[in-house]
């Protein structure tokens, strides 16, 4: 390690605006889920619509998040990140923004979401994190780490935002301001410093030229989608996935079912929001020192014990804060591990489709595990059979992820060739 501290500290060097314009756009595409909440009552009083029909505009997202990440990735390492996240910013901005010109048409309401998902397809963490990946060799696990708490500055920032707007100037209003505060920040941000190794290559050179794939280090797409590895990342993340989201999602009813108050889970729900910052943290330092699938088998893992005492019944607030960071440690180091994993063992030519399938399968999870839990408290009351049936899919994930192989060292991978 002291050998690797110049390179180290050079990566940081050059690379800490990139990491820093990275994290701005991370925080866009979660917009999406983290506001929602906040205008589901307004938009029911004004227009007289159902929750369903106000939430379905996320159905919407997911259907096109799973059918067109693949092809996303696929675009990020043709052209490069810099040119889709840009474009993606202003699109999303200017189409979040219009949601503010509705006068109560559901058709409206779903076109304007479908443009929205179009452009959250140019800001999907693969994005981001293909331009960290290629510029960052030893400190990519913590350059990520810091790349994917873009999630949790919008999911605390916003919703400090928009209340206040919500209250003192109406629902749209707040929609607009959201779209250009978010575009007055990030934008610049994004056009200054945000350059993956093609992008910087291309602007610094006289004469442009299209992206050289084949000199970029990195497995072939058969011969890497089909190894062994790729299956087990991509099931374990889909397992861990499944269990976490849908609890994280219901936590609140979770909660106050089992003897917690409402004031007091929705105050887990910013312990689960810190603990999730802080797996990423976790994850960022140890990827960069120790044994990457040791960590995964962990942390795939530790959500079992915390559903296991969550079944125990007998809760506290000191308890439920106990189960909580277990989520939520988990949660935040979960993407941060299937994209450094990804990098590590299939190197970068064809990194954004490896990991934009991967994106893909788990909005196909997002939309299947909120209704089995769901369908499984209109049967019996509880969630209790729910979370019971989670906890072999957390324990299978993370022996998974103990039986991948040993991920290559950062020269290892530098010299990776695709044969």
């Amino acid at each position: 390690m002291t050998a690797d501290a110049p390179r180290t500290r050079s990566e940081w060097a050059e690379g800490w605006p990139l990491v820093l314009s990275a994290t701005a756009g991370m925080s866009v595409s979660p917009l999406v889920n983290y506001t929602m909440g906040l205008f589901i009552q307004p938009l029911e009083q004004e227009f007289g619509w159902s929750r369903a029909a106000i939430t379905s505009a996320l159905t919407v997202n997911a259907v096109v998040a799973v059918f067109l990440s693949p092809f996303s990735g696929m675009l990020v390492d043709r052209i490069g990140p810099r040119r889709i996240g840009i474009f993606g910013v202003v699109v999303f901005c200017l189409a979040f923004g219009s949601l503010a010109t509705n006068q109560g048409s559901l058709y409206q309401w779903w076109g304007h979401w479908l443009l929205i998902s179009l452009a959250v397809l140019a800001l999907k963490p693969t994005v981001w994190v293909s331009a960290i990946a290629s510029r960052f060799d030893q400190s990519r696990g913590l350059a990520m780490a810091l790349t994917l708490s873009g999630l949790s500055l919008a999911s605390v920032i916003a919703p400090l935002i928009i209340g206040p707007i919500i209250g003192n100037f109406g629902w749209r209003t707040a929609y607009w301001s959201i779209a250009a505060i978010w575009a007055a920040v990030v934008l610049p941000l994004t056009l200054a410093f945000f350059y993956g190794a093609a992008d910087l290559s291309r602007a610094r050179s006289e004469r442009p030229q299209p992206i050289d794939r084949s000199k970029i280090p990195g497995k072939g797409v058969k011969e890497a989608m089909l190894s062994a590895n790729y299956i087990k990342l991509a099931l374990a993340c889909m397992l861990s996935y499944f269990a976490l989201s849908a609890a994280t999602i219901n936590l609140v009813p979770i909660m106050t079912g089992e003897g917690i108050n409402r004031t007091e889970a929705t105050f887990l729900m910013s312990v689960l929001g810190i603990a999730a910052f802080a797996g990423r943290m976790l994850a960022g330092h140890w990827l960069d020192n120790y044994s990457a699938k040791l960590f995964g088998a962990l942390i795939f893992s530790i959500p079992a014990v915390a559903f296991a005492l969550l079944l125990r019944g007998d809760l506290n607030l000191a308890n439920a804060i106990v189960i909580v960071v277990l989520m939520g440690l988990a949660s935040g180091a979960e993407f941060e591990l299937a994209s450094f994993l990804t990098a590590g063992y299939f190197g970068l030519r064809n990194y954004g489709l490896f990991l934009g399938t991967i994106v893909g399968l788990l909005g196909m999870i997002a939309g299947i595990a909120p209704l089995f839990f769901g369908y499984v408290y209109d049967q019996n009351g509880n969630y209790d059979l729910a979370l019971t049936a989670s906890m072999p899919l957390l324990l299978i994930a993370g022996l998974l992820m103990a039986s991948l192989n040993r991920v290559p060292a950062p020269r290892a991978r530098a010299a990776m060739s695709s044969h």
